[in-house]
């Protein structure tokens, strides 16, 4: 990177929720990939380097010229550092190797300085290795994990092999911010009239448990949620049933589970990718959080009302609300539950080594009540509910987690029937809101 670059809509967001608040790590994206076997270590210290040098966002700092955030080259190269476990007593490996991955993800950036990522690559035997990445949501976003995996897995293999590697050319950094910067001025004058006529802002959520709002960020926990095969084969089957893809069904899935909490029409905050056939092989920060409003009784009817409200989100989605809703103050989330959802590719191959991927790794802050996090890779969908602690004890997360996966099943065999039909909890209805002060979400 030889200039600075203007930052996008979304860069700025970020950056003036970290100058007016004290967000610790809720912008920070981990991600660890496990080898075993007879590693090349300089070859994949190459390859996390090459990576770099195609991504030369991942080499950014975020600089303040005149009061406007630029993107910048860092002070200094993300470089690989290096971390031997392979001499502790085997009983202890696994406490430090948890806690080397927690301090990093936690690590702060200096934005103004960079880099905005960097990598550890860990030994925990001769034949184990853990390689941890960590960047700013300034410069990544989820899909981009799946980009750079597939990246370090080409450039290692070619390393290895002494050859130069065959990955497709990128377009330069500055093409990127030019037609994200183009895009965005085209969208702006829709979105502002798109959120005109149909945004309201959400009150507080009704959880069972909850005993405070969660309006900025707090040291977070999080629950696995227990998908397997079956729910897999259900959700494909509903999703063809009804003519949806598979993220509007389980979007449904969350809506109906509010509105059985005594929510009613519950907002969520849904990450939507903005890539185009441009960057779709960038690194960056290609995603935008905007609200999504449930309508609907049945939970055939929330399935419809999502595809309804995600597919107008489309055109709008490269403008972040704040810049289309005069008066509309940062914040970190736009609703009191939030979600996510990517598709991932299989894991990745190293070759010669058996490689497993930690696709959704947390980065222990909250930034809301709750936030779900859907993976859905080959043949398995993985999720987390993540939250705090400080306002929703572990216990009633996990009850949350098992009441979202219980209702999943009931919807998927049931479509037709009313979501409000059963509740799952003995505090849900007007104790819930008794509890958490009322409202709807």
């Amino acid at each position: 990177m030889r200039r600075r670059n203007p930052a996008s809509l979304a860069q700025q967001e970020t950056w003036i929720s970290k100058r007016l608040d004290a967000v610790g790590s809720v912008h920070h994206v981990p991600l660890a990939i496990r080898l075993e076997g007879d590693p090349d270590v300089r070859a994949l210290v190459d390859a996390c380097e090459a990576a770099v040098a195609r991504h030369p966002i991942l080499g950014a700092a975020l600089q303040e010229h005149e009061g406007v955030p630029w993107l910048g080259p860092a002070a200094v190269r993300p470089h690989v550092g290096h971390v031997d476990l392979s001499r502790s007593p085997a009983h202890r490996v696994a406490a430090q190797l948890a806690d080397m991955m927690r301090h990093e993800t936690v690590r702060p950036f200096d934005l103004g300085r960079g880099p905005l990522a960097r990598f550890t690559l860990c030994r925990l035997t001769m034949r184990r290795f853990v390689l941890l990445f960590v960047a700013h949501r300034l410069v990544f976003d989820g899909r981009s994990t799946d980009v750079l995996v597939r990246d370090l897995t080409c450039l290692y293999g070619a390393f290895a092999n002494g050859s130069p590697g065959s990955l497709p050319a990128l377009p330069p950094l500055r093409e990127q911010v030019a037609d994200e910067q183009r895009r965005e001025a085209d969208a702006l004058d829709a979105a502002a009239a798109f959120w005109a006529g149909r945004r309201r802002e959400p009150g507080e959520v009704a959880l069972p448990g909850l005993s405070r709002p969660v309006t900025g960020a707090e040291p977070g926990g999080r629950v696995e949620l227990a998908l397997d095969g079956a729910v897999d084969g259900e959700l494909d089957h509903a999703a063809r049933t009804l003519g949806a893809a598979r993220c509007e069904v389980l979007l449904a899935g969350l809506q109906a589970l509010l509105l059985r909490f005594g929510n009613e029409a519950p907002v969520v905050g849904v990450a939507l990718d903005t890539r185009t056939p441009l960057t779709r092989h960038c690194v960056g920060p290609f995603t935008n959080e905007l609200p999504v409003v449930a309508s609907g009784a049945t939970f055939a009817e929330l399935v419809a009302g999502a595809r309804s409200e995600l597919r107008a989100l489309h055109e709008v989605r490269e403008v972040p609300l704040r810049s289309a809703v005069p008066g509309l103050g940062p914040r970190l989330a736009v609703a009191p539950v939030s979600m996510s959802y990517r598709r991932r590719p299989a894991d990745p191959c190293f070759p010669g080594l058996d490689t497993s991927v930690e696709w959704t790794m947390f980065s222990r802050t909250a930034r809301n009540a709750l936030h779900l996090e859907l993976v859905d890779g080959p043949g398995a969908l993985a999720g987390t509910l993540q939250y705090a602690p400080g306002a929703l004890p572990p216990e009633a997360a996990a009850d949350l987690a098992g009441q979202f996966v219980a209702l999943l099943r009931e919807a998927l065999a049931d479509p037709s029937r009313e979501v409000r039909a059963s509740c799952p909890s003995p505090l849900a209805g007007e104790e819930v809101r008794q509890r958490t002060g009322g409202g709807a979400a």
